[in-house]
C-alpha cells in the first residue's frame, strides 16, 4: 500500500502546480486553507504553511474521493533530481515520529500517508505547538514548523473535504431505475398457447398437479341369453 501511495505522491509531484487553480480562502494563525482543482482536473481540498524569511513551505492536500494525505515540502533553494528517493521524518511536538519515503522534483519533495494513519496524525497535529521536518539523507536542516492556528486549520481543512464530497456526490447520476425486482427473469413469449420465459403462471413454481389413477372401466358381460321357446 506504501508503494502504491508512494507512487501517487510521485505522480503529484512530477505534474507540478503550475497548471493547478487553487483558492486560499482562510488563514489561522501560521497556516492557510485552499481548494480548487489540481492538473489533473481532480478537486481537492488542502492546508499550507509557508516561512516567508526563504521561501519553504510545507502544503497538506486530499483529492477529494480518494483515501490518502499527501504532503509537499518545497523550497526555492532545492535542485532535487527526478524521482530521486529521499526519507522524511515527521514529528509533532515530541510524540512518536512518523517515518516516509518521499519522491523528489526540482525544489519540492512528495510523500503520502494512507487512512489508516491520517486521524492521528491530524489529532496531534492539531494539540502541539511545532512539527519538525528532518531530511535524514541530506544536509538540509531540520524544519521547526508553527502549529499556531493549526486547529482552525484542520477544522475548515475537515469541512472542505465533508463539503465537496457531498457536492461530488451530489452530482453522480443516479442509477437507472426498473421495474422489475432482482433476480426476476425477463418475459417470454408465448408458442402454441403455452407461455415461455416470465410470464405469470397460475400456480406456484415447482409445483405440479397431482396425477390420478386412469379410471375403472367397468367389465364388460356377454349378452344376456334370451331362453328359447
Amino acid at each position: 500500500m506504501r508503494a502504491i501511495l508512494g507512487g501517487l505522491a510521485a505522480a503529484m509531484l512530477a505534474a507540478g502546480t503550475a497548471t493547478a487553480a487553487v483558492t486560499t480562502y482562510y488563514h489561522a494563525g501560521s497556516w492557510h486553507a485552499f481548494s480548487g482543482t489540481d492538473d489533473e482536473n481532480q478537486i481537492v481540498c488542502g492546508i499550507g504553511t509557508e516561512n516567508s524569511a526563504d521561501g519553504r513551505s510545507l502544503d497538506l492536500t486530499f483529492v477529494i474521493g480518494g483515501g490518502a494525505l499527501y504532503f509537499q515540502a518545497s523550497k526555492p533553494n532545492w535542485s532535487i533530481p527526478d524521482g530521486t528517493q529521499a526519507p522524511v521524518t515527521m514529528q509533532i511536538g515530541s510524540g512518536q515520529p512518523w517515518n516516509e519515503q518521499a519522491t523528489g522534483h526540482g525544489t519540492s519533495l512528495a510523500w503520502s500517508m494512507s487512512r489508516d494513519d491520517t486521524s492521528a496524525f491530524r489529532q496531534a497535529f492539531r494539540e502541539a505547538e511545532t512539527m519538525t521536518l528532518s531530511f535524514p539523507s541530506g544536509n538540509e536542516p531540520p524544519w521547526t514548523v508553527s502549529l499556531r492556528g493549526s486547529t482552525g486549520a484542520d477544522n475548515t481543512f475537515a469541512r472542505c473535504i465533508r463539503d465537496l464530497t457531498r457536492r461530488e456526490q451530489a452530482q453522480q447520476p443516479a442509477a437507472p431505475t426498473q421495474p422489475f425486482g432482482q433476480g426476476a427473469a425477463t418475459g417470454g413469449a408465448t408458442t402454441g398457447g403455452a407461455t415461455t420465459g416470465g410470464a405469470t403462471q397460475p400456480f406456484a413454481p415447482g409445483a405440479t398437479a397431482p396425477t390420478q389413477p386412469p379410471a375403472q372401466q367397468q367389465p364388460t358381460q356377454p349378452p344376456a341369453q334370451q331362453p328359447t321357446q
